[in-house]
């Protein structure tokens, strides 16, 4: 089913598209891959492409396209080939537009270092100038919070490369990454049921089919 998102999308990566009307000297009509349909009522016919957009609000057009693209879902055979077409147009170019891990943590690297040359207030950790969506005087924990949740290595990978106060922070939050839940009640690592080897070696804790080669048992008090 094509869903308003679906075909905001659309507009946003130009899969559709608004053309002047084939059949007339003026007017706007939707294109969807190869074929177009009417859809904006008399504004629509009454103004070019260009001054149609401009003139329509984006939600509004889109609440337009939904309406006419559900009456052909709707109709039967009528209009069923044509919605079937539309719909997995709109998937496909959808899937199209998706970027891939590595490109979205490329984009997102790009971003980090665009991040580090705003000026920041080194009392406050706070932001003194926009970046993306954070308004000046947002703390910078809060700037790390979204990178950490987008990039796929995690915030402390990006702070690795940064200001050796932030390599601090980064070498504390990687090696916290790698503790995990431990049930060994005797080793000299488990003192509350989180393994802390990686504290100590550097890296993720030895687990194996036999077990783990960070075991060091802990004497009785």
């Amino acid at each position: 089913m094509i869903t308003e998102d679906m075909v905001r999308e659309g507009i946003r990566n130009g899969s559709v598209r608004f053309v002047r009307d084939p059949n007339m000297d003026h007017g706007t009509v939707c294109q969807i891959g190869d074929n177009w349909f009417y859809f904006g009522h008399l504004k629509a016919e009454e103004l070019d492409p260009d001054e149609y957009v401009k003139a329509t609000p984006e939600a509004d057009v889109v609440g337009l396209l939904c309406n006419t693209l559900d009456e052909f879902r709707k109709s039967g055979e009528t209009f069923e080939d044509e919605y079937a077409y539309y719909e997995a147009y709109l998937n496909e170019q959808r899937a199209k537009a998706i970027p891939t891990l590595k490109e979205r943590d490329k984009r997102l690297e790009r971003l980090w270092a665009e991040f580090g040359d705003v000026p920041m207030n080194p009392e406050t950790e706070e932001i003194e100038a926009q970046f993306l969506c954070f308004p000046a005087g947002t703390n910078r924990e809060e700037v790390w919070e979204w990178f950490d949740e987008r990039y796929s290595r995690g915030v402390a990978k990006l702070l690795l490369v940064g200001e050796p106060k932030d390599r601090e922070v980064a070498q504390a939050l990687f090696l916290t990454s790698l503790c995990c839940e431990c049930d060994s009640e005797h080793c000299v690592f488990n003192p509350d049921g989180i393994c802390k080897a990686p504290f100590v070696t550097g890296r993720a804790p030895g687990l194996n089919d036999d077990g783990c080669t960070d075991y060091c048992y802990k004497e009785a008090e």
